[in-house]
């Protein structure tokens, strides 16, 4: 009997595992056309647009990297980390 009753909660974990594939594949699938129709799109407005996108990126970029860094400092007990990033070139 437990055999039995195994089973069906077998099939109800691969079926739960196959719709979360499933899911995640239509996710990375629309998200990658978005991203290349997006790219370009960009490549299609020209140089300003690029140019645009570009500075975007680099400041994303940057922010991400200065949190990160002030939480490392913080973790560290650096004082004034972020007067510091300012000074160093």
């Amino acid at each position: 009997m437990d055999k039995d009753a195994a089973e069906p909660k077998a099939q109800l974990l691969a079926d739960e595992q196959w719709a979360k594939k499933k899911k995640s594949f239509g996710q990375r699938f629309w998200t990658s056309w978005a991203l290349f129709f997006g790219f370009i799109g960009v490549i299609y407005l020209g140089h300003w647009a690029l140019f645009a996108v570009l500075v975007l990126v680099q400041v994303i970029m940057f922010n991400e990297i200065v949190s990160l860094s002030v939480v490392t400092a913080a973790e560290k007990n650096v004082p004034s980390m972020r007067f510091l990033n300012w000074l160093v070139d």
